[in-house]
């Protein structure tokens, strides 16, 4: 908007300058014209040609110094118009860059990745103190589990999914290593204390035995 208005006021400028240079031309030129004298009535009637009226040299002067002066302003005012079709020009072409789409000019930037609470390596460590024994075959990786942003952790017992903000685990899939069943440890021992048993009762058998054979022999001897 700024340069478009230079550009007014330029050419405003230009036809200012030629009128008032026009006028001063056409006004020292009547000047120079009133200036010559007039033919009186002593002059000859038998003159069959009038002499050519001669300029005053320092009129002449005047008019070829007003002349170089209009050329001059001319100039100048030329150079002015071209200055200003120039400026419009450079901010048409600056108008048209900016226009063009941000996505050719700015070069795309890679995304800054995401920080968690819970680093890779401490993943690791909570999925392998969730399954004991087990061994890291892969490093952990950033996924979506339940769609929470959680480690995967792969052991070679199976899959350990820890939450990155909390470091709660959320799935272990790593597989325990089965103990010996309760139900028959119970039973050996249960079988065990019928083992003592019976032979506690056989005990008692022979015990009663042994006391009914002393009270026979007892009673035989009285």
């Amino acid at each position: 908007m700024t340069q478009r208005n230079a550009f007014i006021v330029a050419i405003a400028t230009t036809v200012f300058l030629l009128v008032m240079v026009g006028g001063v031309a056409a006004r020292t030129a009547q000047n120079a014209a009133s200036a010559v004298p007039a033919p009186t009535a002593t002059t000859p009637a038998t003159a069959t040609v009038a002499a050519s009226p001669t300029v005053d040299p320092a009129v002449e002067a005047l008019i070829q110094q007003r002349e170089a002066q209009y050329q001059e302003l001319i100039q100048q005012a030329n150079a002015r118009l071209e200055e200003a079709y120039q400026q419009q020009q450079a901010l048409a072409d600056q108008l048209n860059t900016k226009a063009q789409p941000q996505a050719q000019t700015i070069a795309p930037t890679k995304p800054a990745a995401a920080t968690y609470a819970v680093s890779s390596d401490q993943a690791a460590l909570i999925a392998l103190t969730a399954a004991p024994g087990a061994k890291l075959t892969r490093g952990p990786e950033l996924v979506k589990f339940q769609g929470i942003v959680a480690y995967e952790v792969i052991l070679d017992r199976g899959a350990v999914y820890v939450d990155a903000t909390t470091g709660q685990v959320l799935y272990n899939g790593a597989t325990v290593v089965p103990a010996a069943p309760a139900g028959q440890q119970i039973a050996n021992g249960g079988g065990g204390g019928a083992s003592n048993g019976g032979a506690h009762e056989g005990g008692e058998g022979e015990h009663e035995g042994g006391g009914s054979g002393g009270g026979g022999e007892s009673e035989g001897g009285g």
